[in-house]
């Protein structure tokens, strides 16, 4: 039986969208192949679950288990650099002379790595030249074509670019989550890598497939109100609530720095476009307009809560129309979406980009449910597939009259009883994980 050497970031124990789809893929993998996992941890471990999958776990400060102590493994090679925009050298450095003697040991003949952290894919790629073994990467963003990341210097943001190409070009095979993303590198590196790149989606897991509620489900949204829902991480918010005053004065900072260090700092990411306040002016619009909307419609937030929520709520005097419920457990964030009325999403915006490339693992969540979608997307493959799908409408962030007036439509259409969603089922089904799944064996078959 063959082997593969997979190195990734985030994996179990992992709420994490990037831990998740690790698990599932290695999971899979595993049921045709030996699977040895390198990955963090708090404190390095060797674990052995099940006959075809072993886990060496590296310290978050670098250690490694004793075991791959290795007098004759090499060190990372000092002529050259690690790239960013993730850095973490001592993590990279650590997993490449781990990575060594775990080759040594369980002799794979693949090495498959994820990204990001991007550096890891400079170690994937230096022990497949050190070792001659095949090398399969995974893009789960974009690194440094196609997305402008924070780097602290012109020299790490050309070794950023120089790494791509070198990781591109040495790679058996490229993955990719996005079919946009995909033709984005085929655009910058040529058609020559076509054969060797494929797209392989997070997908829906078959558990979040409009599943019934049964009698053990609790009923913890108002249905006599219209429900709109969030789940997962929410950003943007520190962006939104900088003091107008202080803000010419960050922007002038940020150029004078930018000028004498050639770093970009993410000025071209309007993360703002994810920030809940969006929908609050909107609500808080509505409520001016028709005072009674205060006890008919309801937003909620499932993950980490936010005192800048509260700020904004309270100031626009809509707190009862809000809940923060924190981090919850899969099934009750699960229950949460599927009483939905409407499930909330949203993605940042990249200043000079005309399609985006980036599609949420959170849509596809979304689409397991059947619910209504209002998606605050500038134009993309998201915004495509949520108009495709029949869930619901796409309104431009930056639309806040076209976002007021989509809120009232949902929710009169919603009072006289119509259905929200049209869900194309035959179009949602192409992207059970199932089918990701094989996918994935059928690359790794090829190499």
């Amino acid at each position: 039986m063959k082997t593969i050497l997979y190195i990734t970031h985030h994996y179990k124990p992992s709420s994490f969208a990037a831990g998740l789809r690790a698990e599932r893929f290695i999971e899979a993998l595993s049921n045709h192949y030996r699977v040895v996992v390198v990955t963090l941890a708090e404190s390095p471990s060797i674990q052995s679950g099940q006959d075809n999958l072993k886990v060496y776990r590296i310290g978050q400060n670098g250690d490694i288990p004793s075991e791959l102590n290795c007098s004759d493994c090499n060190n990372w090679p000092e002529h050259l650099d690690l790239p960013g925009p993730d850095l973490d050298p001592t993590l990279a450095r650590a997993l490449y002379r781990s990575g060594q003697a775990i080759i040594g040991q369980e002799k794979p003949e693949w090495i498959f790595t994820t990204a990001p952290p991007f550096p890891y894919l400079a170690v994937g790629a230096q022990l497949s030249k050190l070792h001659q073994i095949p090398h399969v990467i995974e893009f789960r963003d974009a690194w440094f074509t196609g997305m402008y990341w924070p780097y602290q210097n012109r020299s790490q943001k050309s070794s950023a670019k120089r790494w791509e190409k070198e990781c591109v070009d040495s790679a058996e095979k490229i993955i990719t989550v996005t079919d946009t993303y995909r033709d984005i590198l085929i655009d910058q590196y040529g058609k020559q890598i076509n054969d060797k790149i494929i797209t392989i989606r997070h997908g829906i897991f078959s558990s979040e497939m409009n599943f019934p509620q049964g009698a053990d489900d609790q009923l913890i949204l108002d249905n006599n109100k219209f429900n709109f829902v969030y789940t997962g991480q929410l950003r943007g918010l520190d962006v939104v609530s900088t003091s107008r005053v202080l803000k010419p004065f960050l922007n002038i900072a940020r150029g004078v720095k930018r000028l004498a260090t050639g770093a970009t700092h993410c000025e071209n990411l309007m993360l703002e476009w994810m920030s809940p306040h969006i929908l609050f002016t909107s609500i808080s619009t509505l409520v001016k307009k028709n005072p009674d909307l205060k006890n008919k419609i309801h937003v909620s937030f499932v993950g980490r809560e936010f005192s800048e929520i509260d700020e904004w709520i309270k100031r626009l005097n809509i707190e009862t129309m809000v809940t923060q419920y924190g981090l919850q457990p899969f099934h009750k964030a699960r229950s949460i979406a599927q009483q939905a009325n409407s499930l909330i999403m949203s993605l940042y915006g990249i200043r000079g980009m005309d399609y985006h490339w980036c599609v949420p693992s959170k849509i596809y969540t979304y689409m397991g449910t059947g619910n209504h979608v209002l998606a605050l997307l500038p134009p993309g493959e998201a915004a495509d597939i949520i108009t495709r799908s029949g869930l619901g409408k796409v309104v431009h962030p930056e639309d806040q009259i076209g976002l007021t007036n989509s809120i009232e439509e949902l929710y009169h259409n919603w009072q006289q009883g119509q259905k929200l969603s049209q869900p194309d089922w035959d179009y949602i089904n192409q992207f059970k994980f199932d089918d990701q799944v094989e996918k994935m064996i059928r690359c790794i078959g090829r190499v």
